[in-house]
């Protein structure tokens, strides 16, 4: 039986283990059952996929630098379900907010295996974190300030890494999910974390300095960008190393890549984004946009997810006039404890998305196709126009055609930029209304992260299929009196 596929055949098939087309289920599940007891669109998340995801940067940490720690980054995947994996295979977490910090602190993570990240920390959240002993990564000057006045009123000593930014990376990622340039919100300019440390020796009694930490952004494709963070990181340790140990711990931060399409696929992505069709019925992107459009976040790289972690300890750089493995630099320099913060590359690729077709149109020659959720209720498309490659979830057998079919495809919101998909997808045959697609990869902050009421419509259901087969609960979908709350 044939599959839905992206236009230039793009796979899917990594998902086959959990999802059955010829019975129609999802390990074991009915789809019809599941529409019914949880509603549509309906996220869904793979436990065993998750824990697979950290054995693999386990295994590269074990291999390669064994003084380390795996904290995963709670804004990708917030739910006690989640973090009880998180916990039981013994990984910490990065939490951005009180109530990140109360739910990893439900599923019983000790807050020695936490780090407080976050631009904008309350009062009451560093007060909480230095109290609690919890590492902070500091965002600002104006917050390492804040904490050293915290520290003093409570007379308790604050564990911090200074978060650094200012790097000069072509090409890290897409602008939105690039957080350590020169123009971003997040961090302290690495030549302005120097002089404050350097010039602010009263904060010695009440802030404890245990090193650096950068998150370079999301989906890092290139590895170059770790080296030039990790390079600064170690230079800028050297140089204050006379006032102080600066470097008991390198937080390296996430962005760990997964591939929405293998090497041959990612190829053909490109030529088709430079292809610009002479007529509007021709095009590849939504609105026949102009051939020189940019993809700036990789889709494919050779170093997914613990590939490229090592890939950057392996990676050979001039240490005291002689070439080193990163991870032999950090070994010589008292061997550090290094932290990673990965998120998507975590649970990116364990989820899936399931909507309801409502119908086909026609804009410009080209085929639109109507689903019944709204762009709210995936992230990727609202923000950067993330890639997901898509199937039709029904059997191909009780239609009469089965000629391809391809489309762009939208939501149900009442607004025009409420597109999903703005590349065109192409199915084995037209989808009928009622049917199902299925959107994979989308196990991050796809699913969560603008969710709303647009149009009233309720937040839908998010469940996880745990190792033992058993659904839990995440989210339950929005009843009418929760929307009149």
């Amino acid at each position: 039986m044939k599959k839905g596929k992206i236009v230039l055949n793009f796979k899917s098939h990594k998902y086959d283990k959990y999802i059955d087309f010829t019975n129609k289920n999802i390990l074991g599940y009915s789809i019809d059952e599941l529409e019914q007891k949880y509603g549509m669109p309906l996220h869904i998340l793979f436990g065993k996929k998750i824990e697979e995801n950290i054995m693999e940067f386990r295994n590269a940490l074990n291999n390669n630098y064994t003084n380390s720690k795996i904290c995963f980054a709670v804004k990708s995947s917030c739910s006690i379900g989640v973090l009880r994996i998180i916990n039981k295979l013994g990984c910490g977490v990065d939490v951005s907010s009180y109530n990140e910090f109360k739910f990893a602190e439900i599923a019983e993570i000790p807050y020695d295996r936490m780090v407080f990240n976050g631009n904008c920390k309350t009062d009451e959240i560093i007060e909480l974190a230095i109290t609690k002993d919890i590492l902070i990564n500091v965002d600002s000057v104006y917050e390492f300030e804040r904490i050293l006045e915290i520290s003093k009123n409570i007379n308790k000593k604050a564990k911090v890494l200074i978060r650094l930014s200012g790097l000069k990376v072509d090409k890290a990622t897409d602008e939105c999910i690039y957080t350590s340039g020169e123009w971003t919100k997040f961090g302290i300019n690495y030549l302005e974390a120097k002089e404050l440390l350097t010039n602010n020796s009263v904060y010695h009694q009440y802030i404890d300095v245990y090193g650096f930490q950068v998150h370079i952004g999301s989906q890092i494709g290139y590895y170059e960008a770790y080296i030039n963070a990790i390079e600064k990181i170690v230079k800028l340790s050297e140089e204050l190393a006379h006032i102080g140990n600066f470097m008991r711990i390198i937080n390296i931060g996430g962005g760990f890549p997964i591939n929405y399409v293998d090497k041959v696929e990612w190829e053909q992505f490109q030529k088709s984004m430079a292809y610009k069709g002479e007529e509007n019925s021709n095009c590849f992107i939504w609105k026949n946009e102009k051939a020189d459009y940019k993809v700036n976040e990789l889709f494919y790289t050779d170093y997914e997810k613990s590939k490229m972690l090592e890939k950057v300890l392996n990676t050979y750089i001039n240490y005291k006039d002689s070439s080193k493995k990163i991870k032999d630099v950090l070994k010589e320099i008292g061997e550090p404890e290094l932290i990673i913060e990965p998120g998507r590359s975590i649970v990116g690729d364990a989820g899936i998305t399931i909507a309801k077709v409502n119908g086909i149109k026609k804009v410009n020659g080209n085929n639109l196709l109507v689903v019944e959720m709204g762009n709210v209720n995936y992230a990727g498309s609202v923000i950067h126009n993330l890639f997901n490659c898509w199937d039709l979830f029904k059997d191909y057998s009780n239609v009469d055609s089965n000629e391809e079919f391809s489309a762009f495809i939208c939501g149900n919101l009442c607004y025009n930029g409420d597109m999903i998909s703005n590349y065109k997808i192409k199915f084995d045959r037209e989808p009928k209304r009622g049917e199902y697609v299925i959107t994979y990869d989308v196990g991050g902050t796809e699913s969560h992260f603008f969710a709303s009421n647009a149009n009233m419509n309720p937040i839908p259901s998010r469940l996880l299929i745990n190792d033992k087969n058993d659904i839990e609960i995440l989210k339950s979908r929005q009843t009418l009196e929760d929307l009149m709350k």
